[in-house]
């Protein structure tokens, strides 16, 4: 069986102030005839189709059109909620497009009943489960007394019927991370401050294939069978690097998988320019998303609107010279000397290993600078 996986479609989102519901039409016109012509048998979201959980117009005639166009393939479609979409907008009409294949799950109840295709090598079970906090799973389960994230989704995977001897999917849009090292993260996602949202990965390894959204980035958690598959345009210029594709996963029998990658390719591009007003002027003239730098020493007038000549999708320009650059200095400065000792060490330590100071190492750190502190004064 043939699965293709996205995720983190934020339908209606914009980049700073520009508009990309044209680039994301064009994107997802690419993935539908990819997923046709990889004659893909199962079709997998894995939540934020929305970028806000009360969409506008345009929005909704997207993913409206998007529905029609699912709807004419010919493969099952399963897609999950996530932290940006309302599940109950999301939800709506879900029942009639089940007749269509189109399986749209923001229940958390439905996420414990797999759905089961079948393939030459027997059964594969679909499990997928909607962006849950653990409010959502105490509300479900009055027995659940858990307060983190990591509690409540063990909990969800403990009430699953899972048959080890078959083949399992699941889909999930929350934030995995690999014995308390974080996932690349980019400008344009949210995650909780202090990693409170972290789910280890370690929970769901007995899947076959774990389909993940949240992550902007596409990369592995700990295992290429599971992964984020990243959104399909860039949303950041943090994400300038990202090569947006889409993970088609090829299911043989148990414990046989095959992966590959099929690139996508936008309609417009994000790119950074830098370099003297003038010089940057004399670029061939292009419609990507463009972030300008402009290095002039001299005072300029209009420069945003010279540079919209020759790149009409300019959203963002600075200028860097040695005034700025100072200026910079003196904020950085006074920043880093306001700061405590222990604050310090912290930005260093978070800089070098993708997270905070936990509880325990900020108090070891305390007592070590309060005795650098007492021999420093005797």
């Amino acid at each position: 069986m043939k699965i293709a996986h996205i995720a983190d479609l934020h339908i209606g989102r914009k980049f700073e102030d520009l508009s990309l519901i044209e680039d994301q039409k064009y994107i997802l016109n690419q993935i539908i005839n990819i997923v046709k012509e990889e004659e893909t048998d199962a079709l997998l979201i894995a939540g934020d189709i929305y970028d806000k959980i009360s969409p506008n117009t345009e929005s909704f005639d997207l993913f409206d059109s998007l529905l029609g166009d699912l709807s004419r393939l010919n493969c099952t479609v399963i897609m999950n909620s996530g932290n940006h979409d309302s599940s109950e907008r999301l939800g709506l009409g879900g029942r009639l497009f089940t007749y269509h294949k189109i399986h749209i799950i923001t229940d958390l109840l439905d996420s414990l009943t797999p759905i089961t295709l079948e393939d030459e090598f027997g059964a594969i079970n679909f499990y997928t489960v909607p962006f849950i906090k653990p409010s959502d799973v105490r509300n479900a389960f009055e027995e659940f007394k858990g307060t983190s994230y990591q509690e409540a989704f063990h909990y969800v995977i403990e009430k699953m019927d899972i048959n080890l001897n078959e083949r399992n999917i699941l889909t999930a849009h929350q934030f995995f991370i690999n014995a308390g090292q974080v996932p690349e993260l980019s400008d344009s996602e949210t995650v909780s401050v202090g990693g409170v949202d972290a789910i280890d990965v370690s929970i769901v390894e007995m899947f076959d294939y774990v389909a993940l959204g949240h992550i902007h980035g596409p990369q592995k958690v700990k295992y290429d069978t599971i992964r984020y598959s990243g959104s399909p345009l860039k949303y950041s210029f943090s994400e300038i690097n990202h090569k947006k594709a889409i993970p088609f996963i090829t299911l043989k029998e148990k414990d046989n998988t095959d992966l590959n990658f099929i690139p996508l390719k936008p309609q417009r591009e994000v790119i950074e320019v830098k370099g003297l007003l003038e010089d940057l002027l004399k670029y061939e003239k292009t419609n990507d998303i463009t972030k300008a730098t402009v290095t002039n020493e001299e005072e300029l007038y209009n420069a945003m609107g010279k540079l919209r000549t020759v790149f009409p999708s300019i959203v963002s320009m600075e200028i860097m010279n040695t005034r700025t650059q100072h200026s910079e200095y003196l904020v950085r400065a006074n920043e880093i000397i306001t700061k405590s000792h222990i604050e310090r060490f912290n930005d260093l330590f978070q800089m070098q290993n993708n997270r905070e100071l936990c509880d325990k190492e900020r108090a070891i750190m305390n007592e070590l600078i309060l005795e650098v502190n007492n021999n420093e004064t005797h």
